[in-house]
């Protein structure tokens, strides 16, 4: 196969064996293998970073001043090559040619690099509020391609926790934004993840049960609100010996709301904590 020289053009790839053409220069996988003659020339310590970005999302990568400076070396090398493309100081991105190229070479092996790679998103990405300025959101949207990418295929490489951190930022992201009905399956898989991994009385599963009730309660829909607000705070007041001072504002405002709005108080005479709500509404 000949090499596509517009599309090398395209990918901005240079190597002194192409750089002249050739009409007799074939590649058995073309531009891979153009790829591969950049490929060749890296270090060892460059070629682990360019596999690091490659398991980032197809999208503009921002790096930390530590990684500006640990990577210094390596950025440049790749670089140079047209391997990787550096927008800003702390901005790099891979073209998807090149991306998918990396992540093949990762592909059954370098499991802790998967394991540094999610949880270096996580940690930078996370955690998203569920409301959030306009400022913010220009931050967090840098970050939401790769937090999927964490979610749809690093998951099997993420801590329980950092798990549960991707999805409730995730849809935390689309609740701040208005977009209830994408925010409604995250919210609802962290609960599942919660309920299956930490137990149905764990605090972290009060959170997730928390974070859909509010969902709810902001659709109006506060006939399904009420039992997750009830479930939620019964657990804390069990495991954390907390009082309905502390970390009642959510069921209070609700039930003020929900009352207000029409919702009958049967469920709520009839349920152990309506000597402590009632009390405040």
């Amino acid at each position: 196969m000949f090499v596509d020289r517009g599309l090398l053009a395209e990918l901005n790839l240079q190597h002194e064996s192409i750089a002249q053409p050739d009409a007799e220069m074939r590649y058995p996988n073309g531009i891979e293998a153009a790829i591969a003659l950049s490929w060749a020339k890296l270090d060892e310590e460059s070629r682990v970073v360019a596999m690091r970005l490659g398991l980032y999302a197809a999208a503009p990568i921002p790096l930390t001043e530590e990684q500006v400076k640990e990577w210094a070396k390596s950025l440049r090398s790749l670089v140079n090559l047209h391997l990787v493309v550096r927008s800003e100081r702390a901005m790099v991105r891979l073209h998807p040619l090149v991306r998918q190229f990396v992540r093949d070479k990762v592909q059954g092996v370098y499991v802790t690099l998967k394991l540094q790679v999610a949880a270096a998103i996580v940690e930078q990405g996370t955690p998203i509020p569920n409301v959030f300025t306009t400022e913010q959101k220009a931050k967090f949207a840098l970050w939401i391609p790769h937090l999927q990418v964490v979610s749809d295929e690093l998951s099997s490489w993420t801590t329980l926790v950092d798990a549960l951190r991707v999805l409730t930022s995730l849809a935390h992201l689309n609740y701040g934004q208005g977009l209830y009905f994408s925010a409604k399956p995250l919210y609802k898989s962290a609960l599942d993840l919660s309920e299956r991994q930490l137990g149905a009385d764990h605090p972290d599963t009060a959170t997730s049960l928390n974070n859909l009730a509010t969902l709810y309660q902001s659709q109006g829909k506060y006939e399904l609100a009420e039992p997750l607000f009830l479930r939620a705070c019964s657990i804390l007041i069990k495991t954390q010996n907390a009082t309905l001072q502390r970390i009642g504002n959510n069921v209070i405002h609700f039930y003020r709301t929900a009352l207000a709005a029409g919702l009958p108080d049967t469920t709520l005479r009839n349920h152990p904590l309506a000597d402590l709500i009632l009390p405040h509404l």
